[in-house]
């Protein structure tokens, strides 16, 4: 007896382009979370790691201010002159000779 298809029941054929659409759907979006979480969590390492826009805790900035400021300022007397704090007080021995 040769095998007949019901009229009403779904070509599987016809239902592979659908399903595979759907599941290339939810793969991208699996991929796209995952990807997301990941580069942020590099992000993240990678500002910590080169002293980057790293969060520091209060009291830690409370102390350092001193120090940071004393820095900016001898970074702004460089770009002034483009001379080191070192090579600046070379200069300025030879100066009182």
């Amino acid at each position: 007896m040769p095998h007949t298809r019901n009229r009403h029941s779904p070509d599987l054929r016809s239902l592979r382009r659908p399903l595979r659409r759907i599941l290339i759907t939810i793969g991208w979006a699996i991929y796209a979370k995952v990807s997301g979480s990941l580069e942020q969590r590099a992000g993240e390492l990678y500002d910590r790691a080169g002293g980057g826009p790293a969060v520091r805790p209060e009291s830690d900035t409370a102390t350092s201010t001193a120090a940071e400021s004393a820095e900016k300022a001898a970074a702004r007397q460089e770009l002034r002159d483009g001379l080191t704090p070192e090579q600046r007080k070379m200069f300025d021995d030879l100066d009182n000779r």
